[in-house]
């Protein structure tokens, strides 16, 4: 039986945020400022007015902007050396356990440039948020296709695999916007491997 399992980052292999994690690694005065700066707008957003992808824009615009790629992924492939022991050791054996039967692919609204450390540690492929970077490789603090969240984890699977190919689609995630996976997936597990 062919199976395909979609496994999400952040709280699910990896034990906290790693975007939040890479910013405070990266700058911890910047990060500490951008904290402050989206206090208010986090509020305003809790209250049912505006949108996390604003947060997060404004979040990526001051930690990572004016970065050029070569720090980005430099510092990216540093911060994985430093926190590779966050991930849950039960996920790193299940994926060890199983990558050689099943078609696995990490699938994460934080970035290119910290994860794919991770993705070629586990000897998986990665489908992630991808920053956006102007003509002298400079980072814009955008996204170029979509903050890949919810159901543009969907919509990139979708694209990327073939999945009626599959007989069975696993999802495992944290969060219940992870959940929606469930539209491609027959089954979905949360918060499978925290022990």
């Amino acid at each position: 039986m062919k199976k395909l399992v979609i496994l999400d980052f952040d709280g699910t292999i990896y034990n906290g945020d790693s975007m939040r994690d890479f910013a405070r690694y990266l700058n911890p005065a910047i990060y500490l400022f951008s904290i402050v700066v989206i206090v208010f707008p986090a509020l305003i957003n809790a209250l049912g007015i505006g949108s996390r992808d604003g947060l997060k824009r404004i979040f990526l615009r001051i930690n990572f902007g004016r970065q050029t790629k070569e720090v980005m992924q430099e510092k990216g492939r540093a911060f994985f050396e430093l926190n590779k022991k966050k991930c849950f050791k039960k996920a790193v054996d299940w994926i060890a356990e199983n990558k050689a039967e099943m078609h696995i692919i990490i699938v994460s609204g934080s970035c290119h440039e910290w994860l794919q450390p991770f993705a070629d540690d586990f000897g998986l492929e990665l489908l992630c948020t991808e920053l956006a970077y102007d003509d002298h490789g400079n980072c814009s603090g955008e996204w170029v296709d979509g903050n890949i969240t919810g159901k543009d984890k969907v919509r990139v699977v979708k694209n990327a695999v073939e999945i009626q190919s599959y007989d069975e689609i696993i999802a495992f995630g944290d969060q219940k916007s992870d959940a929606l996976l469930s539209e491609i997936a027959s089954e979905f597990h949360m918060n499978y491997f925290r022990s």
